[in-house]
Protein backbone atom coordinates (compact mmCIF):
# COMPACT_ATOMS: atom_id res chain seq x y z
CA UNK A 1 0.00 0.00 0.00
CA UNK A 2 1.10 3.54 -0.74
CA UNK A 3 1.84 5.85 1.51
CA UNK A 4 1.42 10.17 1.92
CA UNK A 5 2.75 12.30 3.33
CA UNK A 6 0.97 16.18 4.06
CA UNK A 7 2.77 18.74 1.58
CA UNK A 8 4.15 21.20 3.22
CA UNK A 9 2.37 24.45 3.22
CA UNK A 10 2.80 27.62 5.57
CA UNK A 11 -0.57 29.22 6.49
CA UNK A 12 -1.50 32.37 8.63
CA UNK A 13 -3.10 32.08 11.64
CA UNK A 14 -4.54 33.48 15.20
CA UNK A 15 -6.28 32.18 18.12
CA UNK A 16 -9.89 33.50 18.65
CA UNK A 17 -9.46 35.16 21.81
CA UNK A 18 -10.98 38.58 22.99
CA UNK A 19 -7.43 39.64 23.79
CA UNK A 20 -6.29 38.91 20.43
CA UNK A 21 -9.07 40.29 18.55
CA UNK A 22 -7.51 43.00 16.54
CA UNK A 23 -5.32 40.29 15.04
CA UNK A 24 -8.52 38.89 13.95
CA UNK A 25 -9.60 41.46 12.33
CA UNK A 26 -6.63 42.12 10.49
CA UNK A 27 -6.22 38.39 9.45
CA UNK A 28 -9.67 39.14 7.89
CA UNK A 29 -8.74 41.38 5.97
CA UNK A 30 -11.23 42.46 3.77
CA UNK A 31 -14.43 41.21 5.43
CA UNK A 32 -12.86 42.61 8.89
CA UNK A 33 -15.15 45.40 8.74
CA UNK A 34 -18.25 43.11 8.74
CA UNK A 35 -17.34 41.73 11.82
CA UNK A 36 -18.67 44.62 13.93
CA UNK A 37 -21.57 45.46 11.80
CA UNK A 38 -23.17 42.11 11.48
CA UNK A 39 -22.59 41.86 7.88
CA UNK A 40 -24.56 38.16 7.01
CA UNK A 41 -21.62 36.62 5.77
CA UNK A 42 -19.08 36.97 8.61
CA UNK A 43 -21.31 37.97 12.23
CA UNK A 44 -19.67 38.51 15.97
CA UNK A 45 -21.39 38.38 19.31
CA UNK A 46 -20.85 38.32 22.89
CA UNK A 47 -21.92 35.68 25.21
CA UNK A 48 -22.34 37.15 28.71
CA UNK A 49 -20.21 35.51 31.89
CA UNK A 50 -21.27 32.11 33.25
CA UNK A 51 -20.43 31.24 36.39
CA UNK A 52 -16.82 31.38 36.33
CA UNK A 53 -16.70 30.43 32.75
CA UNK A 54 -15.43 34.41 31.50
CA UNK A 55 -16.62 35.52 28.02
CA UNK A 56 -16.07 34.09 24.83
CA UNK A 57 -16.11 34.63 20.89
CA UNK A 58 -17.84 33.47 18.16
CA UNK A 59 -17.31 34.01 14.95
CA UNK A 60 -19.05 32.77 11.09
CA UNK A 61 -16.70 32.22 8.76
CA UNK A 62 -17.72 31.97 5.33
CA UNK A 63 -15.24 29.15 3.78
CA UNK A 64 -15.34 26.95 0.41
CA UNK A 65 -17.26 24.65 2.08
CA UNK A 66 -20.08 27.12 3.11
CA UNK A 67 -20.28 28.98 6.92
CA UNK A 68 -18.49 27.69 9.95
CA UNK A 69 -18.58 28.48 13.52
CA UNK A 70 -14.71 29.60 14.98
CA UNK A 71 -15.31 29.23 18.80
CA UNK A 72 -13.44 30.65 21.53
CA UNK A 73 -9.74 29.32 21.53
CA UNK A 74 -10.18 27.66 18.02
CA UNK A 75 -7.51 28.99 15.64
CA UNK A 76 -8.67 31.14 12.56
CA UNK A 77 -6.71 30.19 9.44
CA UNK A 78 -6.33 31.86 6.44
CA UNK A 79 -4.56 29.52 3.45
CA UNK A 80 -2.25 30.13 0.57
CA UNK A 81 -5.44 30.91 -1.69
CA UNK A 82 -6.42 33.27 1.03
CA UNK A 83 -9.14 31.10 1.95
CA UNK A 84 -10.59 30.73 5.68
CA UNK A 85 -11.50 27.69 8.05
CA UNK A 86 -12.04 27.85 11.74
CA UNK A 87 -9.53 24.95 13.45
CA UNK A 88 -9.56 23.19 16.82
CA UNK A 89 -6.52 23.92 19.11
CA UNK A 90 -5.03 20.45 19.37
CA UNK A 91 -5.88 19.32 15.77
CA UNK A 92 -3.89 23.36 14.97
CA UNK A 93 -1.08 21.93 17.40
CA UNK A 94 -0.70 18.77 15.73
CA UNK A 95 -0.80 20.14 12.32
CA UNK A 96 1.23 23.53 11.96
CA UNK A 97 4.41 24.61 13.63
CA UNK A 98 5.19 28.29 13.92
CA UNK A 99 7.53 29.65 11.56
CA UNK A 100 9.62 32.73 11.08
CA UNK A 101 9.40 33.41 14.65
CA UNK A 102 12.02 33.56 17.24
CA UNK A 103 11.07 30.79 20.11
CA UNK A 104 10.59 33.64 22.44
CA UNK A 105 7.78 34.96 20.32
CA UNK A 106 6.25 31.68 19.40
CA UNK A 107 2.55 31.21 20.35
CA UNK A 108 0.33 28.23 19.81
Amino acid sequence: MRKYQKKSSVIEAVQLRWSEWDEVCELLGGIACALRGGARAVESHYSETCGDHPPFAELMIPTPDGLRIARHGDFVIKNARGEFYPCKPAVFRETYEAVGLDDANQKA
